[in-house]
Protein backbone atom coordinates (compact mmCIF):
# COMPACT_ATOMS: atom_id res chain seq x y z
CA UNK A 1 0.00 0.00 0.00
CA UNK A 2 1.89 2.98 -0.68
CA UNK A 3 4.93 1.27 -1.00
CA UNK A 4 4.42 -0.50 2.17
CA UNK A 5 4.28 -4.26 3.27
CA UNK A 6 1.92 -5.17 5.52
CA UNK A 7 0.93 -8.44 7.00
CA UNK A 8 -1.05 -10.14 9.43
CA UNK A 9 -0.39 -12.59 11.83
CA UNK A 10 -1.51 -14.96 14.75
CA UNK A 11 -0.20 -14.47 18.28
CA UNK A 12 -0.68 -16.13 21.67
CA UNK A 13 -3.03 -13.63 23.03
CA UNK A 14 -4.73 -12.99 19.08
CA UNK A 15 -3.23 -11.23 16.37
CA UNK A 16 -1.42 -8.47 14.86
CA UNK A 17 -0.89 -6.39 11.77
CA UNK A 18 2.89 -6.31 10.91
CA UNK A 19 4.43 -3.31 8.90
CA UNK A 20 7.76 -4.56 7.19
CA UNK A 21 10.85 -2.46 7.81
CA UNK A 22 13.41 -4.25 6.55
CA UNK A 23 15.73 -4.48 3.52
CA UNK A 24 17.09 -7.13 0.80
CA UNK A 25 20.14 -7.78 3.38
CA UNK A 26 18.11 -7.40 6.70
CA UNK A 27 14.99 -8.35 5.79
CA UNK A 28 13.16 -10.12 8.98
CA UNK A 29 12.51 -6.54 10.62
CA UNK A 30 8.94 -5.41 11.53
CA UNK A 31 6.90 -3.33 13.55
CA UNK A 32 3.58 -3.65 14.98
CA UNK A 33 1.66 -1.69 13.82
CA UNK A 34 -2.23 -3.14 14.98
CA UNK A 35 -3.51 -5.17 17.39
CA UNK A 36 -6.26 -7.74 17.22
CA UNK A 37 -8.41 -10.16 19.08
CA UNK A 38 -7.81 -13.53 16.94
CA UNK A 39 -5.69 -14.24 13.89
CA UNK A 40 -5.49 -11.88 10.95
CA UNK A 41 -6.19 -13.70 7.55
CA UNK A 42 -6.97 -11.48 4.46
CA UNK A 43 -6.25 -7.63 3.78
CA UNK A 44 -7.60 -5.32 1.85
CA UNK A 45 -7.41 -1.07 1.61
CA UNK A 46 -11.00 0.43 1.96
CA UNK A 47 -11.62 3.94 1.90
CA UNK A 48 -8.18 5.18 3.31
CA UNK A 49 -7.84 2.55 5.58
CA UNK A 50 -6.54 -1.11 5.75
CA UNK A 51 -9.03 -3.67 6.65
CA UNK A 52 -8.26 -7.37 8.27
CA UNK A 53 -10.48 -10.58 8.35
CA UNK A 54 -9.68 -12.75 11.34
CA UNK A 55 -9.56 -16.52 12.59
CA UNK A 56 -10.41 -17.54 15.78
CA UNK A 57 -7.63 -18.86 17.62
CA UNK A 58 -9.29 -20.97 20.03
CA UNK A 59 -12.47 -22.34 19.45
CA UNK A 60 -15.52 -20.60 21.96
CA UNK A 61 -13.09 -18.09 22.82
CA UNK A 62 -12.55 -15.32 20.14
CA UNK A 63 -15.24 -14.56 16.91
CA UNK A 64 -14.00 -14.38 13.41
CA UNK A 65 -14.99 -10.71 12.50
CA UNK A 66 -13.95 -7.72 10.40
CA UNK A 67 -11.22 -5.19 11.82
CA UNK A 68 -10.86 -1.58 10.62
CA UNK A 69 -7.74 0.75 10.95
CA UNK A 70 -7.00 4.11 11.73
CA UNK A 71 -6.32 6.46 8.38
CA UNK A 72 -3.42 5.38 6.27
CA UNK A 73 -1.95 8.76 6.37
CA UNK A 74 1.25 9.73 4.27
CA UNK A 75 3.22 7.39 6.00
CA UNK A 76 1.49 4.69 6.53
CA UNK A 77 0.29 2.73 9.79
CA UNK A 78 2.91 3.13 12.27
CA UNK A 79 3.21 1.10 16.47
CA UNK A 80 1.14 4.51 17.41
CA UNK A 81 -1.63 3.15 15.46
CA UNK A 82 -1.53 -0.48 16.86
CA UNK A 83 -4.06 0.28 19.75
CA UNK A 84 -6.42 2.09 17.42
CA UNK A 85 -8.09 -0.74 15.56
CA UNK A 86 -11.64 -1.00 15.59
CA UNK A 87 -13.62 -4.06 14.90
CA UNK A 88 -16.44 -3.47 13.13
CA UNK A 89 -18.16 -6.95 12.61
CA UNK A 90 -18.48 -9.99 14.01
CA UNK A 91 -19.95 -12.92 12.77
CA UNK A 92 -23.14 -12.98 15.29
CA UNK A 93 -23.76 -10.01 13.21
CA UNK A 94 -25.04 -12.48 11.06
CA UNK A 95 -25.42 -15.62 12.31
CA UNK A 96 -28.27 -16.44 15.21
CA UNK A 97 -27.03 -19.50 17.04
CA UNK A 98 -24.43 -18.78 19.64
CA UNK A 99 -22.06 -21.87 19.56
CA UNK A 100 -22.58 -22.12 15.60
CA UNK A 101 -20.57 -19.00 15.56
CA UNK A 102 -17.78 -19.44 17.01
CA UNK A 103 -16.80 -22.01 14.15
CA UNK A 104 -16.64 -19.40 10.96
CA UNK A 105 -13.74 -17.72 9.85
CA UNK A 106 -13.31 -14.35 8.14
CA UNK A 107 -12.52 -14.77 3.94
CA UNK A 108 -11.54 -13.20 0.89
CA UNK A 109 -12.23 -8.82 0.86
CA UNK A 110 -11.93 -6.48 -1.87
CA UNK A 111 -13.10 -2.94 -2.10
CA UNK A 112 -15.38 -1.90 -4.81
CA UNK A 113 -18.01 0.35 -6.42
CA UNK A 114 -17.49 2.38 -2.93
CA UNK A 115 -18.19 -0.85 -0.97
CA UNK A 116 -16.31 -3.35 0.92
CA UNK A 117 -16.89 -6.81 -0.08
CA UNK A 118 -16.44 -9.75 2.33
CA UNK A 119 -17.61 -13.46 2.85
CA UNK A 120 -16.69 -15.95 5.30
CA UNK A 121 -15.13 -19.33 5.23
CA UNK A 122 -16.79 -22.72 6.49
CA UNK A 123 -14.64 -25.47 7.01
CA UNK A 124 -16.94 -28.30 6.29
CA UNK A 125 -18.65 -29.62 9.28
CA UNK A 126 -16.77 -27.65 11.99
CA UNK A 127 -20.28 -26.09 12.42
CA UNK A 128 -21.52 -29.65 13.98
CA UNK A 129 -17.80 -30.03 15.66
CA UNK A 130 -18.50 -26.05 17.37
CA UNK A 131 -22.35 -27.26 18.50
CA UNK A 132 -20.76 -30.69 20.15
CA UNK A 133 -18.32 -29.35 21.62
CA UNK A 134 -19.05 -26.06 23.03
CA UNK A 135 -22.73 -27.64 24.42
CA UNK A 136 -20.96 -30.81 25.94
CA UNK A 137 -22.68 -33.73 23.93
CA UNK A 138 -20.46 -37.07 24.41
CA UNK A 139 -20.68 -39.16 21.00
CA UNK A 140 -21.21 -42.15 22.67
CA UNK A 141 -24.37 -40.74 24.71
CA UNK A 142 -25.95 -38.35 22.69
CA UNK A 143 -25.41 -39.87 18.91
CA UNK A 144 -29.02 -39.38 17.98
CA UNK A 145 -28.75 -36.20 19.27
CA UNK A 146 -25.42 -35.59 16.84
CA UNK A 147 -26.65 -37.34 14.08
CA UNK A 148 -30.22 -34.59 14.03
CA UNK A 149 -27.42 -31.86 14.10
CA UNK A 150 -25.93 -32.39 11.26
CA UNK A 151 -28.32 -30.77 8.76
CA UNK A 152 -29.57 -27.82 10.79
CA UNK A 153 -25.85 -27.02 12.11
CA UNK A 154 -24.56 -27.08 8.54
CA UNK A 155 -23.52 -23.71 7.42
CA UNK A 156 -21.72 -22.46 3.35
CA UNK A 157 -20.37 -19.40 2.82
CA UNK A 158 -22.01 -16.32 3.31
CA UNK A 159 -21.09 -12.86 1.13
CA UNK A 160 -21.85 -9.52 2.77
CA UNK A 161 -20.65 -5.52 1.77
CA UNK A 162 -20.65 -2.35 3.80
CA UNK A 163 -19.76 1.47 3.44
CA UNK A 164 -19.06 4.43 6.14
CA UNK A 165 -17.13 2.21 8.45
CA UNK A 166 -16.03 5.03 10.31
CA UNK A 167 -19.19 6.92 10.53
CA UNK A 168 -22.21 5.32 13.12
CA UNK A 169 -24.41 7.85 11.72
CA UNK A 170 -24.42 6.20 8.08
CA UNK A 171 -22.60 2.56 8.68
CA UNK A 172 -24.27 0.43 6.63
CA UNK A 173 -23.79 -3.34 6.38
CA UNK A 174 -26.13 -5.97 3.95
CA UNK A 175 -25.58 -9.71 3.42
CA UNK A 176 -25.53 -10.33 -0.60
CA UNK A 177 -25.82 -14.17 0.11
CA UNK A 178 -26.70 -15.63 2.86
CA UNK A 179 -30.08 -17.05 4.82
CA UNK A 180 -32.95 -15.36 5.79
CA UNK A 181 -33.33 -18.08 8.59
CA UNK A 182 -30.72 -20.36 10.28
CA UNK A 183 -31.36 -23.01 12.84
CA UNK A 184 -30.18 -22.00 16.02
CA UNK A 185 -30.32 -24.00 19.03
CA UNK A 186 -32.68 -23.03 21.72
CA UNK A 187 -34.42 -24.39 24.64
CA UNK A 188 -32.72 -27.91 23.64
CA UNK A 189 -34.29 -28.14 20.34
CA UNK A 190 -33.53 -26.18 16.72
CA UNK A 191 -35.72 -22.97 15.96
CA UNK A 192 -35.27 -20.88 12.45
CA UNK A 193 -33.89 -17.84 13.46
CA UNK A 194 -33.99 -14.27 11.37
CA UNK A 195 -29.99 -13.55 10.39
CA UNK A 196 -29.45 -10.73 12.47
CA UNK A 197 -28.41 -8.43 9.65
CA UNK A 198 -31.31 -8.75 7.27
CA UNK A 199 -33.21 -9.93 3.91
CA UNK A 200 -29.83 -11.21 1.76
CA UNK A 201 -30.32 -9.03 -1.58
CA UNK A 202 -29.37 -11.14 -4.04
CA UNK A 203 -29.40 -15.20 -3.19
CA UNK A 204 -28.94 -18.06 -0.93
CA UNK A 205 -25.37 -18.73 0.76
CA UNK A 206 -22.73 -19.85 -0.73
CA UNK A 207 -24.08 -18.76 -4.37
CA UNK A 208 -26.97 -21.32 -3.83
CA UNK A 209 -24.27 -24.33 -3.37
CA UNK A 210 -23.78 -25.65 -0.49
CA UNK A 211 -20.18 -27.50 -0.73
CA UNK A 212 -19.33 -23.60 -1.58
CA UNK A 213 -16.75 -23.77 1.90
CA UNK A 214 -14.35 -21.14 0.90
CA UNK A 215 -15.25 -17.58 0.05
CA UNK A 216 -11.06 -18.21 -1.38
CA UNK A 217 -10.09 -15.21 -3.58
CA UNK A 218 -11.70 -11.50 -5.02
CA UNK A 219 -9.85 -9.74 -7.19
CA UNK A 220 -11.15 -6.94 -9.91
CA UNK A 221 -10.72 -7.61 -13.84
CA UNK A 222 -12.01 -5.34 -16.71
CA UNK A 223 -14.26 -3.47 -13.77
CA UNK A 224 -15.90 -6.43 -12.37
CA UNK A 225 -15.41 -7.82 -9.15
CA UNK A 226 -14.31 -11.66 -9.17
CA UNK A 227 -15.11 -14.40 -6.28
CA UNK A 228 -13.21 -17.46 -6.01
CA UNK A 229 -14.70 -20.65 -3.96
CA UNK A 230 -13.27 -23.77 -2.47
CA UNK A 231 -15.87 -26.20 -3.15
CA UNK A 232 -15.68 -29.88 -1.60
CA UNK A 233 -18.28 -31.54 -3.36
CA UNK A 234 -15.41 -33.85 -5.23
CA UNK A 235 -14.36 -35.30 -1.52
CA UNK A 236 -17.99 -35.78 0.05
CA UNK A 237 -17.86 -39.82 -0.07
CA UNK A 238 -14.60 -39.52 1.46
CA UNK A 239 -15.70 -36.35 4.14
CA UNK A 240 -18.96 -38.44 4.76
CA UNK A 241 -16.57 -42.15 5.39
CA UNK A 242 -14.22 -39.93 8.08
CA UNK A 243 -17.30 -38.65 10.13
CA UNK A 244 -18.99 -41.61 9.73
CA UNK A 245 -15.83 -43.17 11.66
CA UNK A 246 -15.36 -40.15 14.03
CA UNK A 247 -18.70 -41.12 14.92
CA UNK A 248 -18.70 -45.03 15.22
CA UNK A 249 -21.70 -45.42 12.41
CA UNK A 250 -21.99 -46.47 8.88
CA UNK A 251 -21.37 -44.37 6.54
CA UNK A 252 -24.70 -44.56 4.59
CA UNK A 253 -26.07 -43.34 8.17
CA UNK A 254 -24.27 -39.71 7.02
CA UNK A 255 -25.33 -39.73 3.17
CA UNK A 256 -29.02 -40.93 3.93
CA UNK A 257 -28.92 -37.51 6.00
CA UNK A 258 -28.12 -34.96 3.12
CA UNK A 259 -29.89 -35.23 -0.13
CA UNK A 260 -28.26 -33.09 -2.31
CA UNK A 261 -27.34 -31.71 -5.50
CA UNK A 262 -24.04 -29.86 -7.10
CA UNK A 263 -21.88 -29.08 -9.82
CA UNK A 264 -18.21 -30.13 -9.15
CA UNK A 265 -15.55 -28.39 -8.89
CA UNK A 266 -14.55 -25.11 -7.29
CA UNK A 267 -16.62 -21.72 -8.59
CA UNK A 268 -15.79 -18.28 -10.23
CA UNK A 269 -18.52 -15.70 -10.14
CA UNK A 270 -18.23 -12.11 -10.75
CA UNK A 271 -20.19 -9.22 -10.09
CA UNK A 272 -20.52 -6.61 -12.93
CA UNK A 273 -21.70 -3.78 -10.84
CA UNK A 274 -22.66 -3.00 -7.85
CA UNK A 275 -26.42 -2.79 -9.08
CA UNK A 276 -26.34 -6.38 -9.77
CA UNK A 277 -26.09 -9.88 -8.43
CA UNK A 278 -23.11 -11.92 -8.96
CA UNK A 279 -23.35 -14.09 -12.69
CA UNK A 280 -20.98 -17.55 -12.64
CA UNK A 281 -18.38 -17.45 -14.72
CA UNK A 282 -17.79 -21.34 -14.02
CA UNK A 283 -19.22 -23.27 -11.60
CA UNK A 284 -16.70 -26.71 -12.82
CA UNK A 285 -13.43 -26.16 -12.06
CA UNK A 286 -12.75 -23.53 -14.50
CA UNK A 287 -12.74 -26.51 -16.99
CA UNK A 288 -11.39 -28.88 -14.59
CA UNK A 289 -13.65 -30.16 -11.92
CA UNK A 290 -10.50 -31.81 -10.10
CA UNK A 291 -10.06 -27.81 -9.00
CA UNK A 292 -11.50 -27.79 -5.97
CA UNK A 293 -10.11 -23.99 -5.35
CA UNK A 294 -9.54 -20.76 -6.59
CA UNK A 295 -6.58 -20.02 -4.92
CA UNK A 296 -5.08 -17.16 -5.88
CA UNK A 297 -5.53 -14.42 -8.55
CA UNK A 298 -4.32 -11.60 -9.85
CA UNK A 299 -4.87 -8.80 -11.76
CA UNK A 300 -3.21 -7.39 -14.70
CA UNK A 301 -4.25 -5.44 -17.87
CA UNK A 302 -3.64 -8.18 -20.18
CA UNK A 303 -5.71 -10.90 -18.12
CA UNK A 304 -6.83 -11.85 -14.68
CA UNK A 305 -4.52 -14.94 -13.36
CA UNK A 306 -6.14 -17.73 -11.09
CA UNK A 307 -3.94 -20.33 -9.45
CA UNK A 308 -6.00 -23.19 -8.48
CA UNK A 309 -5.91 -25.33 -5.62
CA UNK A 310 -5.71 -29.11 -6.88
CA UNK A 311 -4.72 -31.82 -4.68
CA UNK A 312 -5.70 -34.64 -6.85
CA UNK A 313 -2.13 -35.76 -8.04
CA UNK A 314 -2.70 -39.56 -8.24
CA UNK A 315 -5.37 -38.60 -11.79
CA UNK A 316 -2.28 -38.05 -14.40
CA UNK A 317 -3.38 -40.25 -17.35
CA UNK A 318 -4.56 -37.19 -19.61
CA UNK A 319 -5.92 -39.72 -21.82
CA UNK A 320 -9.04 -41.07 -19.80
CA UNK A 321 -12.03 -39.88 -19.13
CA UNK A 322 -11.11 -38.51 -15.86
CA UNK A 323 -10.18 -34.93 -14.61
CA UNK A 324 -6.59 -34.27 -14.67
CA UNK A 325 -4.74 -33.70 -11.02
CA UNK A 326 -2.30 -30.87 -9.81
CA UNK A 327 -2.87 -27.15 -9.48
CA UNK A 328 -3.31 -25.09 -12.64
CA UNK A 329 -2.39 -21.33 -13.96
CA UNK A 330 -5.31 -20.17 -15.83
CA UNK A 331 -5.75 -16.80 -17.69
CA UNK A 332 -9.06 -15.17 -17.86
CA UNK A 333 -9.03 -12.74 -20.26
CA UNK A 334 -11.66 -10.26 -21.80
CA UNK A 335 -11.54 -10.53 -26.01
CA UNK A 336 -12.33 -7.36 -28.33
CA UNK A 337 -15.67 -9.01 -29.39
CA UNK A 338 -16.69 -9.96 -26.58
CA UNK A 339 -18.90 -7.95 -23.85
CA UNK A 340 -17.89 -10.33 -21.17
CA UNK A 341 -14.46 -11.85 -20.23
CA UNK A 342 -13.82 -15.61 -21.54
CA UNK A 343 -11.71 -18.06 -20.11
CA UNK A 344 -8.56 -19.26 -21.74
CA UNK A 345 -7.61 -22.07 -22.26
CA UNK A 346 -11.51 -22.55 -23.08
CA UNK A 347 -13.71 -23.79 -21.02
CA UNK A 348 -15.77 -27.14 -22.03
CA UNK A 349 -18.93 -26.13 -23.68
CA UNK A 350 -21.30 -24.61 -21.58
CA UNK A 351 -23.76 -27.81 -21.38
CA UNK A 352 -20.68 -29.75 -20.01
CA UNK A 353 -21.09 -29.73 -16.27
CA UNK A 354 -20.53 -32.46 -13.77
CA UNK A 355 -23.40 -32.86 -11.61
CA UNK A 356 -23.15 -35.18 -8.16
CA UNK A 357 -26.49 -36.02 -6.81
CA UNK A 358 -27.61 -38.09 -3.38
CA UNK A 359 -31.27 -38.60 -3.90
CA UNK A 360 -33.23 -40.79 -5.85
CA UNK A 361 -33.81 -41.38 -9.60
CA UNK A 362 -36.88 -42.14 -10.68
CA UNK A 363 -37.63 -40.64 -14.33
CA UNK A 364 -35.50 -37.51 -13.42
CA UNK A 365 -33.95 -35.16 -10.78
CA UNK A 366 -35.74 -32.22 -9.92
CA UNK A 367 -33.35 -29.28 -8.70
CA UNK A 368 -31.91 -26.10 -7.82
CA UNK A 369 -28.60 -25.62 -9.54
CA UNK A 370 -27.39 -21.97 -9.20
CA UNK A 371 -26.91 -20.60 -12.80
CA UNK A 372 -27.11 -23.24 -14.54
CA UNK A 373 -28.28 -21.57 -17.19
CA UNK A 374 -27.83 -18.19 -16.53
CA UNK A 375 -28.19 -16.86 -20.14
CA UNK A 376 -31.60 -17.89 -22.21
CA UNK A 377 -34.59 -19.65 -20.78
CA UNK A 378 -36.56 -22.51 -22.25
CA UNK A 379 -35.58 -25.86 -23.02
CA UNK A 380 -32.17 -27.14 -23.67
CA UNK A 381 -31.03 -30.74 -24.74
CA UNK A 382 -27.50 -31.40 -23.15
CA UNK A 383 -24.92 -33.72 -22.23
CA UNK A 384 -23.71 -33.95 -18.41
CA UNK A 385 -21.88 -36.58 -16.39
CA UNK A 386 -23.88 -37.38 -13.68
CA UNK A 387 -21.87 -38.48 -10.26
CA UNK A 388 -23.33 -40.93 -8.29
CA UNK A 389 -22.15 -42.08 -4.52
CA UNK A 390 -18.27 -40.80 -4.30
CA UNK A 391 -17.55 -37.85 -6.01
CA UNK A 392 -13.17 -39.12 -5.54
CA UNK A 393 -14.26 -42.24 -6.98
CA UNK A 394 -14.38 -40.94 -10.66
CA UNK A 395 -13.07 -44.36 -12.33
CA UNK A 396 -16.75 -45.93 -10.90
CA UNK A 397 -18.80 -42.82 -9.93
CA UNK A 398 -18.68 -41.06 -13.04
CA UNK A 399 -20.87 -41.77 -16.42
CA UNK A 400 -22.29 -40.23 -19.16
CA UNK A 401 -25.88 -39.91 -19.07
CA UNK A 402 -28.12 -38.47 -21.73
CA UNK A 403 -30.23 -36.15 -20.55
CA UNK A 404 -33.40 -35.30 -22.51
CA UNK A 405 -35.78 -31.29 -21.52
CA UNK A 406 -34.05 -29.15 -19.04
CA UNK A 407 -36.50 -26.91 -18.10
CA UNK A 408 -35.53 -23.70 -16.65
CA UNK A 409 -37.69 -21.83 -14.19
CA UNK A 410 -36.39 -18.59 -12.82
CA UNK A 411 -32.97 -17.11 -11.86
CA UNK A 412 -32.33 -19.50 -9.21
CA UNK A 413 -31.91 -22.03 -11.89
CA UNK A 414 -34.28 -24.76 -10.41
CA UNK A 415 -34.69 -27.22 -13.79
CA UNK A 416 -35.65 -30.77 -14.08
CA UNK A 417 -33.63 -33.03 -15.94
CA UNK A 418 -35.30 -35.92 -18.04
CA UNK A 419 -32.72 -38.73 -17.45
CA UNK A 420 -32.12 -41.41 -20.49
CA UNK A 421 -29.57 -43.79 -20.84
CA UNK A 422 -28.42 -44.07 -17.17
CA UNK A 423 -25.28 -47.19 -18.14
CA UNK A 424 -25.58 -47.85 -14.21
CA UNK A 425 -26.33 -46.64 -10.28
CA UNK A 426 -23.53 -47.80 -8.68
CA UNK A 427 -23.89 -48.05 -4.56
CA UNK A 428 -21.94 -45.35 -2.44
CA UNK A 429 -18.45 -46.28 -1.69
Amino acid sequence: VDGVLYTAVKTRDGGRVLRWTGTVDDPFQWEEVGVLDAEGAELAVHDGRLFVTTWWNELGVQMAGLWMSPELGSDGLRPSDAGLWEKVWAVDDYEPDEAIAYSYFGGALHSYGGDLYWGTINFPLVSLGAHVLLRGLDVQQDLPAILAALVPSYRTISIHRGRHFDDPRKKKIEVLYGERELFAWEDGRWTLRRNATGVPRYGHSGFGNLFNAYTWTMGIYDGQLFVGTFDWSFLVGRVARLLADALGVPQEEILDRLPFAATVGADLWRFPNRRSPAIPESLGGVGNNANYGIRTMLARDEALYLGTANPMNLLTDPDDALPEGGWELLALRRRAHDRFPVLAPAVAAAAEYALIWNGPIDNGIETRIPGFFAGSAGEQNVGVHLVIGDAAAWDSCTHRVDLGEIRRSGYDGTVVLDIGGLIEQPPFY
